[in-house]
């Protein structure tokens, strides 16, 4: 026998990994598409824009990183619930429209995207560096 609830919480816990991979992806193509070309514009060139993602990318991850902190009584702050249209632009794209709950909820917090996003500006950053020889 299955047990539905246990199913749902697995679900609802690959939803919330599956948006917060997809919002990850899609704020780093589209910051590092804006760093890039500010930094060719600019003549910085390619490694100009590499470093200024690095920077950019740990700035996110200290922010993230502060609003974790506790609030007072050991509670943290998780964020609004409430979605902006960024969010909802993302919520359409493929993967994570074929996910969703009936409820249109948000299955991750904003701060755990906001995390994964952070993590993937760093992780788009070492892979020009590492994967494609940029500033090296």
């Amino acid at each position: 026998m299955t047990d539905p609830e246990g199913d749902s919480a697995s679900q609802s816990l690959a939803t919330g990994v599956i948006e917060v991979g997809v919002y990850a992806a899609t704020v780093s193509a589209w910051v590092s598409a804006v760093i890039l070309a500010v930094s060719v514009g600019a003549g910085w060139g390619i490694v100009g824009g590499n470093n200024a993602l690095f920077v950019v990318g740990w700035l996110a991850f200290g922010v993230v990183a502060v609003r974790l902190f506790p609030t007072g009584h050991g509670e943290r702050t998780t964020g609004t619930t409430r979605r902006s249209r960024f969010d909802a632009a993302v919520a359409r794209l493929p993967p994570l429209r074929w996910y969703w709950r009936g409820s249109r909820e948000p299955a991750a917090t904003p701060l755990a995207r906001q995390f994964g996003a952070s993590v993937g500006l760093l992780v788009t950053s070492a892979a020009l560096e590492f994967g494609f020889g940029v500033g090296t």
